[in-house]
């Protein structure tokens, strides 16, 4: 048996249900065709240590991509297929057009908008909105004709409503 986290997150590509979950080793991905037999890990992507820590599994290029303590991952469904796109901290993921959004940190920018085209030179900072390594808050993700809104705060200390095409 596999015991699901709290209010699992399942989400459909190319003909299975991926989800995350924990077997008794560790919380890893794995997928389902709906079938007892067809329910196994996808991938175990730190089979050396108990857990990968996933997080926003989205549908994006008909390909899964998803968040782990190392950073943005892409996967075709198979631990073969596992890609480790940009390495970083991440939270949140979102399609917004022909883009992937999401909230990332670097060395030199606190939290801020990242876009993506799913690989790792079309990932990066749409915009340092509180300049520096200073957070600005930005939160709540969500995706309206091909853009994405967001709230921020530019360093005055109040949160506005900003947008992005990427």
């Amino acid at each position: 048996p596999i015991d699901p986290p709290f209010n699992p997150q399942l989400t459909e590509v190319n003909g299975a249900v991926f989800f995350y979950a924990d077997d008794g080793r560790g919380i890893e991905l794995w997928q389902t065709d709906g079938t007892v037999a067809g329910t196994l890990p996808a991938t175990n992507l730190k089979p050396a240590t108990a857990t990968s820590l996933l997080l926003w599994l989205t549908k994006f290029q008909d390909a899964l991509f998803f968040i782990t303590v190392d950073g943005l991952w892409r996967s075709q469904g198979t631990g073969a297929s596992a890609q480790l796109v940009k390495p970083g901290q991440f939270a949140q993921l979102l399609v917004a057009g022909n883009l992937l959004f999401s909230i990332g940190t670097d060395a030199e920018h606190g939290p801020e908008l990242w876009r993506s085209d799913g690989t790792d030179a079309g990932t990066f900072p749409v915009k340092d909105i509180n300049p520096g390594p200073a957070t600005s808050g930005i939160g709540n993700l969500t995706a309206l004709n091909g853009k994405v809104f967001f709230v921020a705060d530019s360093g005055s200390r109040r949160l506005g409503l900003w947008q992005s095409d990427g």
